[in-house]
């Protein structure tokens, strides 16, 4: 797994800041957040993968859902099917499975949700 968030972190490119999992008491809207929600091994005759559910959050306090669905199509750029450098891993796919925007409070909340394969 912590490959994997590596090799996340290495292909942000974005002016909106990435955190691992929650970010900072005084961090300024927007931001991101990258959670590891999955890690599952699956096993065929001839391969060994581990498949692993990530979801990337977008957090904006405007006043309507613009700037983290703008935020969110920039995420879309950087990882639907996305190529990632995985030391002794080869990577089968990086899929979006879904994306949904909430408001909680006053934050805007853009939930998107990748499968990434990878051999071993």
């Amino acid at each position: 797994m912590k490959d994997l968030l590596e090799a996340i972190y290495s292909k942000w490119d974005l002016d909106t800041p990435l955190f691992f999992v929650e970010a900072p008491q005084v961090q300024d809207f927007p931001y991101v957040l990258v959670v590891p929600i999955s890690s599952d091994p699956e096993y065929t005759l001839e391969d060994a993968s581990d498949s692993y559910l990530i979801q990337i959050s977008v957090f904006s306090d405007k006043n309507t859902a613009t700037e983290a669905m703008d935020i969110g199509k920039e995420v879309f750029g950087l990882f639907d099917d996305a190529t990632l450098s995985i030391p002794g891993k080869k990577l089968v796919r990086c899929q979006r499975e879904q994306s949904r925007i909430i408001r909680d409070d006053s934050v805007w909340h853009y939930i998107i949700e990748y499968e990434i394969l990878l051999h071993r």
